[in-house]
């Protein structure tokens, strides 16, 4: 996502700037998340950032303005027409050195100083709720792959006849869909059948479906 966000400027300098535009991708906000996550009641945790784009806006930048949301406002131009309309990029004037990226548990912000001078600049708060929540990631599921080899003969015979065999590959792999690790199938499963022939069946379900 693309926002403009206002940016205060302290000191007698002030090259004209009074705007930020941010670019945050998924890694982006997933990092501003994991960084509130870390910072405990009152505390502000800080890391080296150049993500903002320094420049100038006609726009009131009292509210957080999400560039996204302008465009479809804008007759439906396309985000970089509006962009373009809604924010000018200074590139010389807002040459910065020691840009850092702020985040306590409810709001985050840069600052950062101009070059050549020792002047600062900071962009406004923006709430951690003005970002969309990162996608849960899906654990994958563990398979267990023992050090053995079912053609090894090291393993005793099971003595099951073949509706027992099936129903107990149906359970295994049933077990392994529901993203069971190694632990909890042996756990199932225990009761059931010994770890040598535990060992067996899983190999054999691993050998039939891969």
């Amino acid at each position: 996502m693309d926002i403009l966000v206002g940016v205060h400027v302290g000191g007698d300098y002030n090259p004209g700037i009074n705007a930020a535009k941010i670019s945050l991708d998924d890694a982006a906000i997933k990092n501003i998340f994991r960084l509130a996550k870390r910072a405990k009641h009152g505390e502000i945790i800080s890391t080296y950032d150049s993500t903002p784009d320094l420049g100038t806006s006609d726009l009131d930048l009292a509210e957080i303005q999400d560039i996204a949301e302008l465009a479809k406002q804008d007759m439906g131009k396309p985000l970089s027409a509006t962009l373009r309309t809604v924010f000018t990029d200074c590139p010389e004037e807002g040459r910065s050195d020691i840009v850092q990226l702020h985040v306590d548990q409810t709001d985050f912000w840069w600052e950062g100083m101009f070059k050549h001078t020792d002047v600062h600049w900071e962009t406004r708060l923006i709430p951690l709720s003005f970002l969309p929540k990162p996608a849960a990631t899906k654990k994958a599921i563990t398979c267990w792959r023992p050090p053995f080899s079912v053609q090894s003969g090291n393993l005793p015979d099971l003595n099951m006849t073949a509706e027992q065999m099936n129903a107990i590959h149906e359970k295994i792999a049933q077990g392994m869909s529901n993203g069971l690790n190694a632990r909890e199938i042996d756990r199932t499963f225990n009761r059931h059948v010994t770890k040598a022939q535990l060992i067996r069946l899983l190999m054999e379900h691993i050998e039939r479906n891969h």
